[in-house]
């Protein structure tokens, strides 16, 4: 007997939080979330839609939130359901993209989140199709009044293969001109002062004179003790890169951590 075939397939699943948005009404999305700011938590699921001008059908899609909790009895850490969200609905055959966005939480901030780490589980028919998960920080341990939360060192920007090394890479200020660029690692040392760890969404935003973004990039990072924020963005091949000025921007929990320019030397004109 032949499996069904599904009439949608996922593409994305996102949070953000409410009230938040951006240009050309974007939603503000994250993977940490301060507890004191929060009232709800949504998620966004975009589908592809398989049966695109062919017919209407019913979308039976269940979204579950859930938090990590440790099992005493087990000594593990494990998922605990908190809410199973029905995000069923119809769905016409001009729809080529499905967007479903529901939340949980409370109208006040600070009514419902507590710190933790959560994520929603998105369900098709009975069949886990994708999760996102997403942290709760408390904002006392980000902002406490009686030491600073960091110290940082310089940012330092190596080009070379994907893999970082200094062995392999070289300072950005060694490089001849911008069509030998191949991978830029970005490098900003931390020193996280206080003694609680901090569960940061650090987000990397390069832009160029023209305010056109080359890099919009968040992950979640564990702040603790000496530590380094990095990241890195190209290809294996030299191209990607163009000799232009950029502001590169980088965000710790919402708070702008470091602006620094970023100005790609000229190519050699072609010889003749």
């Amino acid at each position: 007997m032949t499996e069904a075939v599904p009439d949608c397939e996922l593409i994305s699943l996102k949070t953000y939080s409410s009230n938040e948005w951006m240009a050309f009404s974007r939603h503000k999305y994250r993977l940490v979330f301060i507890q004191e700011r929060t009232g709800f938590i949504y998620f966004e699921a975009i589908l592809r839609n398989l049966n695109y001008l062919r017919r209407d059908f019913q979308l039976n899609l269940v979204v579950v939130l859930q938090k990590r909790v440790y099992n005493a009895r087990k000594d593990e850490f494990l998922w605990e359901d908190v809410k199973r969200i029905d995000a069923s609905r119809e769905v016409a055959k001009t729809e080529a993209e499905i967007r479903v966005s529901q939340g949980y939480g409370t109208d006040k901030p600070n009514g419902y989140w507590r710190y933790g780490k959560f994520r929603y589980v998105a369900e098709l028919e009975g069949k886990m199709i994708g999760d996102r998960e997403f942290f709760v920080q408390d904002e006392a341990i980000f902002n406490d009044p009686d030491q600073p939360p960091f110290t940082i060192g310089p940012l330092e920007i190596w080009e070379g293969p994907e893999e970082f090394s200094p062995t392999t890479c070289v300072p950005i200020e060694q490089i001849g001109q911008s069509s030998d660029i191949r991978f830029l690692h970005f490098r900003l040392p931390i020193r996280h002062l206080q003694k609680n760890d901090l569960i940061a969404g650090v987000r990397y935003l390069l832009e160029n004179d023209q305010g056109d973004r080359k890099i919009d990039y968040e992950k979640v990072t564990i702040v603790k003790g000496d530590c380094e924020l990095d990241f890195f963005y190209g290809t294996a091949s030299n191209g990607t890169w163009q000799p232009e000025n950029y502001w590169l921007k980088i965000f710790l929990n919402e708070q702008l951590l470091c602006e620094q320019p970023l100005i790609l030397p000229p190519n050699s004109p072609p010889q003749t």
